[in-house]
């Protein structure tokens, strides 16, 4: 285990990207996010309890650690990154999962496959379902599945027409059944075909 000290931030502060440095999480909830040559921000992940983030991981020279609530980490240095390695290959085995929900072609399928990622990793079952239980604003999972605003609206309003899911205060999304089980055809949006997806 790492000897140094936990460093608190709050809801909104960036954690300090370091070449050198990755960080354990021990409470709260971040987001990784870089941003495109044209400015745009892509989310490259969100990350919990247990969790390892940083530069050493996401060599992007963009790299930004957000926090989404408050949150506790611990610095792991170089030389203790042999000790953490099961919290690393975890980070590498869920952007990889994460990775291949994204470069689906269907954005509706992107969405469904994002939803049920999140789902597994900071679901809470509550009476009625799963609460995905942290912010995602509709821009925040467009940037997550390379998508638009408009079109991450247009879909989540199918899904709760499908029974599927039910979009929480706060902007938490509650996962009302399987969402492996649904026909993705039924649920896709007519995007016109001019537009960005």
């Amino acid at each position: 285990m790492s000897q140094a000290n936990p460093r608190s931030y709050r809801t909104s502060e960036l954690i300090p990207v370091l070449k050198e440095t990755l960080w354990l999480i021990q409470s709260g909830i971040v987001r990784t996010t870089t941003y495109t040559m044209q400015g745009k921000v892509t989310a490259l992940g969100y990350w919990g309890k247990d969790n390892t983030v940083g530069h050493p991981l996401n060599t992007v020279e963009t790299l930004q650690i957000e926090c989404l609530t408050d949150v506790q980490v611990v610095p792991i240095f170089r030389d203790e990154w042999s000790l953490h390695l099961p919290a690393i290959l975890h980070h590498s085995e869920q952007t990889t999962r994460l990775m291949s929900y994204v470069i689906q072609e269907n954005i509706a399928q992107r969405l469904v496959n994002v939803l049920g990622w999140l789902g597994s990793r900071f679901g809470v079952s509550v009476n009625s379902g799963l609460l995905i239980d942290l912010p995602l604003s509709h821009v925040a999972l467009a940037e997550l599945i390379g998508s638009t605003r408009v079109s991450v609206t247009r879909l989540l309003g199918k899904l709760a027409v499908e029974g599927a899911v039910f979009q929480h205060r706060k902007q938490r999304i509650l996962l009302l059944k399987d969402l492996s089980s649904l026909d993705i055809v039924s649920i896709t949006c007519p995007l016109n075909p001019h537009r960005k997806a």
